[in-house]
């Protein structure tokens, strides 16, 4: 009775309403048209500094939730509150043209902003320098505007690797059902990625240690279902707000720059040998090297950017030389009567290494450096005379970053290969002898460690936490058996090859009681049509699962993996063994533990 009379008292005089937990109950006017929506400087940054919706504002690279709205005479007076339960309070005064003045209440800084976003000029001001490498956790979050639960998307992804150890770190972002989404990651230097939504890719730039937050639109007439998620972004579908918000738009506006595919590729290993590519290309890159400048100049970008921008053409460059001889050496294989496949690159195709800028760490920042070191490791020979041909100039002799890597990287597979700890030891401390960036070597350190630790651990407990619930309740029914895990899809031909050269092993295995093949893909990756035929044809009977598409990001964050195949093993007390392994080694694997 006390309650409802203090509930009734309130009411009458106009302030909240006391829920039945005893807090108050915000009472609050809906967003007004003339407030909601994405709000600029008016200055000649045109920087997005504001961002109003029906359930969150973002202010100040921050997510805030309504505590009230109300109107008092031309203002608009908002209550905020953020997730740590920091409150804010703003005065907005709508004005013509799509306009309005913005003010902190207790502040006397009053800011103009408009809904007018102009054509990009780069903002002038750069965050203070600081080391390149560096580790430190990174966050990022953003509001989905379109966003609805009925499109069946949890969460998103970012597929993040280490440059230094080629391990793989994806992060799983989770989505809200308001729009809202966040995750954090650890980064070792400053990272140009993708937020994956959907069949949408979010290109972004951050830093070690910094916040970004995102604005990203559905587009129009398709807000609930799913095919709004594999449509492609409009140019003015993103946002950024952050310290490192300029280059996010560098990176955004020219996510399609410098390109030149594998279709083009494809045709051109039918008639060219690899000089006469690189002769037939280099008019193209020199429109690219103009359009960078281009660019550059236009948009006034800042050093920082310029540099930024050049290095992804150079990157693009080398990666169109490079995959073009990745393709020649597949393609040789299938067409051996083709002469022309048949003709080997000299030392000399190599030559545009020096126009690279292979001492410059700042590589790493450019999302194309992932596939530049994957095919530069694949081509480089093992041979070590030529491989110092390569990197040799003659200005200095020293290995430069890139080269620094490629030892690192091969140095960690070989650790994480090894199973013996002492034949391991000697490898580390004879091949660390040639790593002379402190930072790599703290890596491999870290990774030697990891895969041979002084107490000799051989498996170890997967972390208690959503991801391990799902996989959890997917190898429910095998539980006390041994499990060999396949992540795969129906598009990836090893996947394929894995499974089908199996065939005959899985056969001899069947209805083992202390045994079991499991397959696992997603909706995504493998549409309902594709994985029936394919399960029908090779996986009749098997323990094979397609989960969703959200289900499969935590998975691949648990296992870390950003590519499939994967394999994993799974012993009887629902332990991850540590051990890589390869679908070519079950046989072996299965024999030697069935034989002890």
């Amino acid at each position: 009775m006390k309650t409802i009379l203090i509930s009734l008292l309130l009411v009458l005089i106009g302030l909240p309403e006391i829920d039945a937990g005893g807090y108050y109950t915000p009472q609050r006017i809906p967003l007004p048209d003339e407030a909601w929506g994405n709000w600029f400087t008016t200055d000649e940054n045109n920087e997005w500094v504001l961002g109003l919706y029906d359930s969150v504002a973002i202010v100040n690279n921050t997510i805030y939730t309504y505590e009230q709205i109300r109107k008092q005479d031309t203002h608009l007076l908002l209550a905020l509150k953020d997730g740590k339960g920091n409150r804010q309070e703003w005065q907005l005064t709508p004005q013509a043209e799509h306009e309005c003045f913005v003010q902190q209440i207790g502040s006397k800084q009053q800011l103009k902003l408009t809904r007018k976003q102009r054509a990009f000029r780069m903002k002038k001001e750069e965050p203070p320098q600081t080391p390149f490498l560096r580790r430190d956790t990174a966050f990022i979050q953003g509001y989905i505007d379109g966003y609805d639960t009925a499109s069946g998307a949890r969460t998103g992804l970012i597929n993040l690797s280490n440059s230094f150890t080629d391990e793989a770190c994806p992060t799983v972002i989770q989505i809200h059902p308001n729009g809202c989404f966040e995750g954090k990651f650890l980064l070792n230097h400053p990272t140009e990625s993708y937020l994956t939504l959907g069949y949408n890719r979010v290109p972004f730039y951050i830093e070690p240690g910094q916040t970004l937050t995102l604005y990203v639109t559905i587009p129009e007439g398709l807000p609930g279902s799913h095919r709004a998620w594999t449509l492609a972004l409009p140019t003015d579908g993103v946002q950024y707000m952050g310290p490192s918000a300029s280059l996010c738009q560098v990176s955004y506006r020219n996510r399609q720059q410098f390109e030149y595919g594998y279709g083009e590729l494809m045709k051109d290993r039918e008639t060219y040998l690899p000089e006469q590519l690189k002769e037939k290309l280099q008019p193209m890159f020199r429109q690219w090297s103009q359009c960078a400048d281009s660019i550059i100049t236009a948009d006034q970008y800042t050093d920082k950017a310029a540099h930024f921008l050049r290095n992804k053409m150079k990157l693009n460059m080398g990666n169109a030389l490079l995959n073009f001889i990745v393709i020649s050496k597949q393609q040789a294989l299938k067409d051996t009567a083709n002469s022309i496949l048949q003709v080997n690159e000299g030392d000399d195709y190599y030559s545009f290494l020096h126009e690279l800028p292979l001492h410059d760490e700042t590589l790493l920042v450019n999302d194309e450096f992932s596939t530049f070191i994957n095919r530069f490791e694949y081509l480089l020979p093992t041979g070590q005379k030529r491989a110092e041909r390569l990197f040799h100039t003659q200005q200095t002799a020293i290995v430069p970053i890139v080269g620094q890597l490629v030892m690192t990287r091969s140095l960690c597979r070989e650790l994480q290969a090894e199973n013996d700890r002492e034949t391991a030891l000697a490898l580390y401390r004879n091949k660390m002898k040639s790593i002379n960036q402190p930072f790599l070597q703290a890596e491999v350190k870290r990774v030697f460690e990891n895969a041979h630790p002084a107490e000799n651990v051989s498996s170890y407990e997967l972390p208690a936490g959503k991801a391990t619930d799902i996989f959890r309740s997917i190898i429910q029914p095998h539980q006390g058996k041994l499990l060999l895990v396949s992540f795969w899809s129906t598009t990836c031909a090893p996947c394929r090859k894995g499974i089908e050269a199996t065939a005959a092993l899985r056969k001899q295995y069947k209805n083992h009681p202390e045994c079991q093949f499991v397959y696992i893909t997603s909706r995504k990756e493998s549409s309902s049509t594709s994985y029936n035929n394919y399960v029908a044809k090779h996986l009749q009977g098997e323990a094979s699962y397609l989960v969703s598409e959200s289900d499969y990001h935590y998975l691949r964050e648990l296992f870390r993996f950003n590519a499939v195949p994967h394999y994993r093993i799974i012993d009887k007390d629902g332990r991850v063994i540590n051990r890589p392994i390869d679908s070519h080694q079950f046989a072996d694997y299965l024999a030697k533990y069935f034989s002890q």
